[in-house]
């Protein structure tokens, strides 16, 4: 990696790991007042019926991999770049995907709310109008895709890290006047989280006007790039339905099996996940333009550093804050909601189970999108996805437990980790066996060795304050030593020391 890419990648890091910070707190601060004057049905609602609009987003996902590889791909050019162009065909392509979400909400998502889910007595016209501004909310968020994408290839990461500061401060608003509400609370949260996302939208808008001049240079969009973005994402389109099926199918399956004060557990793990996750791609959004450049320059080598630079360096942060919380997941849980829904507990522990499979696949599925050539890619990896929501009904049916479909889940999670990695291989030249030893042989080693110690600490002492802060310091302590001693290789040690020893030099 060069000094430049290197310096500009820590730079970037550093902002978005303070929006990271920043955006967790007010998030969770936000949740537990939201679960406090909801209540734990309605809360479970709100969920279920935004998993419904969600689920129409494939679409979306989709072109939003197109759109971040296009531009970044595009920005790598050394020569004929023309980010103009691709900006224009990505607004317009883009303006048609939010009509068709909206058309196929309103088509089909109202059936859903009305007669496929579980929604209880009293509460089917609440659920309507929550459901019409969820949609709308999703379709003015995919509007900002173009935006938000153009700011991310452009590196401009302090620019998107106070903007989305900006959204969870108007998130925890909202939550906050919920407090002075007496009726219809689920409602008015639902048309304030619009009003919200709307502004947000403005703002991207605006910047990017002002601010960022090559999307000026061009007044007219390209359809040649229409058809490459569109060729592109139609095959992204069967990984993005995959991930949508199983994220918002399993909501809408719960829902129906068990209804929705499971949906309210389900949600509170997921922010709980998406929480620890956030740090990790926090890195992974400074790291991954790079990747596509390095590959669109052809500086191949630059590229295989980024990914294993990214893959280890992205499980390490997701366990090392998953692991206190996975065996001290109920205290936890407690001492921010102060009230649990059954099942809240076990499936917060699976949700970031999964996180700790999934955390190196992100450098893996940038590298694909660089290539370009995702169809073979898509069809397989999105194709092994697809089988959660099938496999996880029928087991869901047998067991009648909850918990199974995130087994399920979990065990699919690492087949399709393992397809990954293979078609990676091929598509970028990286040495699977390098890729084995260096992250996988390391991350398992490292995984066992420092959790064995706080582990056998909570069968001894009891379960609270005390106990959460002792296994925490043994847990932090006994990594400390074990990420340089058998986390990091001989390489990544001398970098460490040089780093070390030009901040030394440079105070003298």
């Amino acid at each position: 990696m060069s000094i430049s890419s290197g310096k500009r990648l820590a730079k970037n890091t550093v902002f978005l790991y303070i929006r990271m910070i920043f955006m967790m707190l007010i998030t969770l601060y936000s949740s537990r007042i939201v679960l406090k004057e909801l209540g734990i049905i309605d809360f479970g609602l709100y969920n279920v019926i935004g998993g419904v609009v969600l689920l129409f987003s494939f679409l979306n996902g989709a072109m939003t991999a197109a759109t971040q590889r296009f531009l970044s791909y595009e920005l790598g050019k050394l020569i004929d770049s023309n980010v103009g162009a691709v900006f224009k065909a990505c607004l317009h392509v883009h303006l048609v995907i939010a009509l068709i979400i909206f058309v196929f909400g309103e088509l089909i998502g109202l059936w859903m709310v009305n007669y496929l889910l579980k929604i209880p007595q009293g509460m089917f016209y609440a659920a309507n109008i929550v459901f019409q501004f969820s949609l709308l909310t999703v379709v003015i968020s995919v509007i900002s895709i173009p935006y938000n994408a153009l700011i991310v290839a452009f590196e401009r990461m302090s620019v998107f890290s106070y903007i989305s500061i900006l959204d969870a401060l108007l998130k925890l608003l909202a939550a906050l006047i919920l407090i002075f509400l007496s009726v219809n609370k689920l409602v008015y949260y639902a048309v304030m989280l619009f009003i919200f996302s709307l502004m947000i939208r403005f703002v991207y808008a605006l910047y990017c006007k002002f601010f960022i001049v090559e999307i000026r240079s061009s007044n007219q969009y390209s359809k040649e790039f229409v058809w490459e973005l569109t060729r592109f994402a139609s095959w992204n389109l069967v990984g993005n339905l995959a991930v949508v099926a199983y994220t918002q199918g399993i909501n809408i399956l719960l829902n129906v099996l068990f209804g929705s004060p499971v949906n309210a557990a389900r949600a509170l793990a997921l922010q709980v996940q998406t929480a620890i996750i956030g740090f990790s791609s926090s890195f992974q959004m400074a790291i991954n333009p790079q990747i596509t450049k390095t590959y669109s320059s052809g500086k191949l080598d630059e590229m295989h550093s980024l990914i294993f630079i990214s893959s280890k360096l992205s499980f390490l942060l997701i366990f090392l804050l998953s692991f206190p919380i996975l065996i001290e997941t109920k205290f936890v849980l407690v001492l921010w909601l102060g009230q649990l829904p059954d099942y809240a507990t076990e499936f917060c522990r699976i949700a970031l189970l999964i996180s700790i499979v999934e955390a190196t696949s992100n450098p893996l599925i940038i590298s694909a999108q660089a290539t370009g050539n995702i169809k073979k890619y898509q069809l397989t990896v999105g194709g092994v996805l697809l089988l959660i929501i099938p496999i996880s009904y029928a087991v869901a049916q047998i067991t009648s437990l909850p918990i199974s479909v995130f087994y399920v889940q979990c065990i699919v999670t690492i087949l399709a980790q393992i397809i990954r990695l293979l078609f990676v291989r091929n598509m970028v030249s990286i040495s699977l066996r390098k890729y084995f030893i260096k992250i996988v042989v390391r991350a398992i080693i490292f995984s066992v060795v420092v959790s064995i110690v706080p582990y056998c600490m909570t069968k001894f002492i009891e379960d609270g304050w005390e106990r959460f802060i002792y296994t925490s310091l043994a847990f932090y302590f006994i990594s400390f030593f074990s990420i340089y001693y058998i986390y990091l290789d001989k390489d990544e040690k001398t970098i460490i020391f040089n780093i070390i020893k030009q901040k030394i030099l440079a105070k003298k």
